[in-house]
């Protein structure tokens, strides 16, 4: 597996082996070489996977959060030790609704659209507010699902701003609910570099009235993320119907 990007003990590491496999649990190691003091650490993702289609998943990293792995969730354990399942997914608390994560076949990207929720469902006008606090868009901008309800547009040419860190159009893969608040994951199918344009884009999506607020964060949605403050290197919308489209509160199959 590629794409989950973690740095443990200092050392960086992209790539990860299946290592174990029982029922919709999947057990992953570290391809890397960790070093602590000169001693060799394995590190291990616990995944407790869920089909969405067949070249999509959600998952949720089960086991603790990680304080010398950026506070991800993972395990580790001395090199060459031998590792249970039950050790590598245990945790000491639940995990948060909002703390999901996708996997999607890169070469079947227009095959996992999923129905967007449905505050977002309609033609808008938005304003972009990123974490810096510098505001953009507005008047004239286009921020489009009624056109195709699994895909989201930006007219860049009315707005000339990165919208979800992509070229103009993204997916939708899969969303979750926490009380009032949506959180969906979206991928971006154009180019990405991983500064400007990032392959997933979590956006945390409340509704009041008509207008519709969205917090973007490039990759997974993080723990508490909200639509009150941006993260650091996110925006935050205001989105104002233009149209609002005919809505169901429902994905596709």
């Amino acid at each position: 597996m590629t794409g989950y990007n973690s740095s443990i003990f200092q050392t960086w590491t992209s790539e990860w082996t299946c290592f174990l496999r029982d029922g919709d649990y999947i057990m992953s190691k570290a391809n890397s070489q960790i070093y602590l003091f000169g001693t060799e650490v394995d590190a291990y993702l616990c995944q407790l996977m869920t089909k969405i289609t067949s070249y999509s998943y959600y998952y949720y990293i089960e086991g603790e959060i990680h304080r010398n792995a950026n506070n991800d969730r993972m395990s580790t354990f001395y090199g060459g030790s031998a590792v249970t399942l039950a050790q590598a997914c245990a945790k000491s608390a639940p995990i948060r609704t909002e703390e999901f994560h996708v996997l999607v076949k890169s070469t079947n990207m227009a095959d996992v659209k999923q129905w967007l929720p449905t505050p977002l469902l309609g033609t808008f006008e938005y304003t972009k507010v990123t974490s810096a606090g510098v505001s953009s868009c507005g008047t004239g901008s286009v921020w489009d699902v009624c056109n195709n309800r699994t895909t989201m547009t930006f007219n860049m040419t009315q707005c000339n701003s990165v919208v979800a860190y992509s070229q103009g159009k993204v997916y939708g893969v899969f969303y979750v609910t926490k009380g009032s608040t949506y959180y969906v994951v979206v991928v971006n199918p154009g180019t990405v570099d991983n500064s400007k344009y990032f392959r997933f884009t979590c956006m945390a999506v409340t509704q009041s009235g008509t207008t519709v607020t969205v917090v973007e964060k490039s990759g997974s949605c993080g723990p508490g993320q909200n639509t009150t403050v941006a993260p650091s290197g996110g925006s935050k919308y205001t989105l104002t119907p233009y149209v609002a489209c005919c809505k169901y509160d429902y994905q596709l199959p």
